[in-house]
Formats: C-alpha cells, sequence, structure tokens
C-alpha cells in the first residue's frame, strides 16, 4: 500500500541543453519579428499627417515682450520647412494666452524643427505664468478635410480663428464621430468659413481640438446661432467629460503654407 502511495508517474523532461537551445530560436524569432515590424510601424506613424498644439500663458506684464520672442519663434519655425504650416494665435479678450498651430506631412519634420529652434522657444520660460501646454495630434478622418482655404493658407492677420477643446468622457462612439463630422461638413458650406479641422489628440483619443477660420465675426456668430451648430451642441452635451472650451483668436503669424497635407 505505502509503496502504491507513494509512487509517482515519469514524466518525460526535456533535456536542459535542448530546452535553452529552444528558448533561444524563440528569443531570436522574437527579435527578428521586433526589427522587421517596429520600424515598419515607426515609418507608417511617421508618415501620417502631424499636427502639434501648443498653449501659452504668459505674465500680464509681458504680453508685448512674448508676443515679440512668439512671432520670432513661429516665423523660424515656418523659414525652416516651407512645406510645414505653421499659425501663431493670440487670444482675443486675453491677451496673455497663445496657441502654436504646427502642421507637417510627419511628425519627424515638426521634431527637427522644434529641436533647431528650441534656444528661442526657452527663451520665453521666465515670461510664463505657467509651463508650456504642447499636445500631439492626428487628424480626425474626414472632419480635417481642407476648407476653402486650404488649411489656413490665408494672410496672417486675415479673419478670426476660433480654437475649441471637445473632451469626450470614454471611448468615443459612432455618436461624437458622426457629430463632428456633420459639423465640419455643415461649416465648410457655411458663409464666410476660410477652413474647419478637427485634430485628435494622439495619447487621448477622447479629447479633440476643433479649428476654424472664418472671414469675419460676424460670419462666426451667424453659424454658431444656426440650425446645425445647435444640433451639434446638443448631441455632444450629454457626452462632455469636461466644459465645452471655445475661444477667439486673431492670428500673429505666420499662415503662409497650404501644402502641409
Amino acid at each position: 500500500m505505502h509503496s502504491e502511495l507513494c509512487h509517482r508517474p515519469k514524466i518525460e523532461r526535456w533535456p536542459l541543453r535542448s530546452r535553452f537551445h529552444g528558448l533561444a530560436c524563440l528569443g531570436g524569432l522574437a527579435i527578428t519579428l521586433l526589427s522587421v515590424s517596429l520600424p515598419g510601424l515607426a515609418a507608417q506613424a511617421d508618415s501620417a499627417p502631424a499636427r502639434i498644439l501648443t498653449l501659452l500663458e504668459v505674465r500680464s506684464d509681458g504680453v508685448d515682450r512674448a508676443e515679440r520672442l512668439l512671432r520670432q519663434y513661429a516665423e523660424a519655425l515656418q523659414a525652416g520647412d516651407p512645406a510645414a504650416r505653421i499659425v501663431l494665435l493670440q487670444e482675443s479678450d486675453r491677451r496673455q494666452r497663445f496657441v502654436l498651430l504646427e502642421s507637417a506631412p510627419g511628425l519627424q519634420q515638426l521634431q527637427e524643427l522644434e529641436m533647431k529652434e528650441q534656444p528661442r522657444i526657452e527663451s520665453l520660460t521666465p515670461l510664463l505664468a505657467a509651463p508650456r501646454d504642447r499636445r500631439a495630434h492626428r487628424d480626425f478622418g474626414s472632419a480635417s478635410a481642407a476648407g476653402p482655404a486650404g488649411g489656413h493658407a490665408g494672410s496672417s492677420g486675415q479673419g478670426l480663428y476660433v480654437v475649441t477643446h471637445v473632451d469626450i468622457a470614454g471611448p468615443v462612439s459612432s455618436g461624437p464621430q458622426e457629430a463632428l463630422e456633420h459639423i465640419g461638413s455643415a461649416a465648410r458650406r457655411a458663409a464666410g468659413n476660410l477652413d474647419f479641422e478637427v485634430w485628435q489628440q494622439s495619447n487621448r483619443g477622447n479629447h479633440f481640438n476643433v479649428i476654424a477660420q472664418w472671414a469675419a465675426r460676424r460670419d462666426f456668430d451667424q453659424f454658431a446661432s444656426g440650425e446645425a451648430a445647435r444640433q451639434f451642441r446638443a448631441s455632444v452635451a450629454p457626452l462632455l467629460g469636461s466644459p465645452y472650451d471655445e475661444r477667439l483668436y486673431r492670428a500673429l503669424c505666420c499662415a503662409r503654407a497650404a501644402a502641409a497635407r
């Protein structure tokens, strides 16, 4: 009885040497797959149009100096790559708030431009009221199709810019996507619209920035009070994770390139 209870079935084991050989083969296969796939993924990511939005707020006693420094920085970025599209905005009601919009056919182009001009933007640091808020984005489907102006292709002083931050609570479903598509289509057909784009934040897919350009304030006001805009606000209101944030800006520079798509 005792011998039967203590009996253990014989288990065939993989020889130690063979096990190490097998693990080495698997490791080599994994490394090979990574070496093949990662560059491909990186190339695919970099081939997509890149969008960067940076929010800046400066001290009230340094607005004029900050404006000069930011103009110089934006102009240097634009001059560094004519294919890029650089737009510097200043909030209409609060002059100490700025937005820098950067677009290029690939992210690497923007990163190289920013690295080259880093000393210029760093010189702004003593004037900041808060750290720079830089956010990478991608185009959100056909909601970012180019408007009549070809994407901020107008002169630097043309019209009114409206930047709206839309925070959808939780994963983005078909509802918000359809709402963004519809408002984009309606805005581009509206009188006085020069451009309408929807940027989706790269690391937070439920965060969007809607960037619109209008020939005049009255054109924006007329559209904002119209049926399409009111339907959009009503459809996204129950889905918002934070208050609907819409701000009006004037362009300081550069808005010269239309080849960043």
